[in-house]
């Protein structure tokens, strides 16, 4: 199996959770869907700028290393673009699974 084939798998695991938690989070607050897409932007683009950079430095220290068959063979530095689809995927999950799984909110008014 190619680290493609994974990728895609995760991603769409991590998207079709992404999409019920909109709905659940929009449905508990009206328009809710308002902060959770933020939420995953910003903490995608902080995910995906600290896999780049550690990333680059591990594979440079030789901590590990990729089977290059089974590689797009595109890289940002020396990390193939494959390695990206776990932050994405980090990124999707956790903010909602936050909504799905995490504690309601109550009032005592």
């Amino acid at each position: 199996m190619t680290y493609l084939a994974l990728d895609v798998i995760f991603l769409a695991l991590a998207g079709a959770a992404g999409l019920v938690a909109v709905f659940v989070h929009r449905g508990r607050r009206g328009a809710g869907g308002a902060r959770l897409l933020p939420a995953i932007g910003i903490t995608m683009a902080v995910t995906l700028l600290l896999t780049a950079v550690f990333d680059n430095l591990m594979i440079a220290a030789g901590l590990f290393w990729y089977e290059e068959d089974r590689l797009l063979r595109a890289y940002v530095g020396l990390v193939p673009v494959e390695d990206f689809a776990y932050p994405i995927a980090a990124a999707i999950l956790l903010p909602s699974l936050w909504i799905l799984i995490g504690r309601r909110s109550t009032t005592d008014d």
